[in-house]
């Protein structure tokens, strides 16, 4: 029980030394968001499918946040030729620059839950801080 806790805690710190460090972006990026771009930068013209994979988001959560991204102007999104049913996702100029706000914001934030929550340091050997 104590390392599902521990996990937890880490969540709830990590999410709000996430928004801080932030330090008023124009407009507000969510964890999850940072990484479907993230994924997105990774798997440039990749399908949600492929972003389900790559993120582990489950698909209607993150069809929820593709839109969201969208209407930010942060991601295109256009019917893949091979299949009618299936949208090609790329990062727009915006979505670059929001990315590169939130990838500072959060190595800030990890390096900040490291020195508050030590149980959480051994991570940083595997590369997941």
């Amino acid at each position: 029980m104590r390392l599902l806790h521990s996990i937890h805690r880490a969540h709830q710190i990590g999410s709000e030394l996430f928004s801080k460090k932030l330090n008023g972006a124009d407009e507000a990026i969510t964890i999850r968001q940072a990484v479907l771009l993230d994924a997105i930068k990774n798997n440039p013209g990749g399908t949600q499918t492929a972003l389900v994979e790559a993120t582990g988001i489950d698909r209607s959560t993150l069809a929820d946040i593709a839109r969201r991204t969208l209407s930010k102007g942060w991601i295109t999104r256009i019917r893949t030729e091979d299949d009618a049913r299936a949208y090609s996702v790329k990062l727009t100029d915006a979505g670059r620059k929001m990315l590169g706000v939130a990838a500072a914001a959060a190595k800030k934030a990890e390096a900040d839950l490291v020195a508050q929550m030590p149980q959480v340091k051994h991570l940083s050997v595997y590369g997941a801080l």
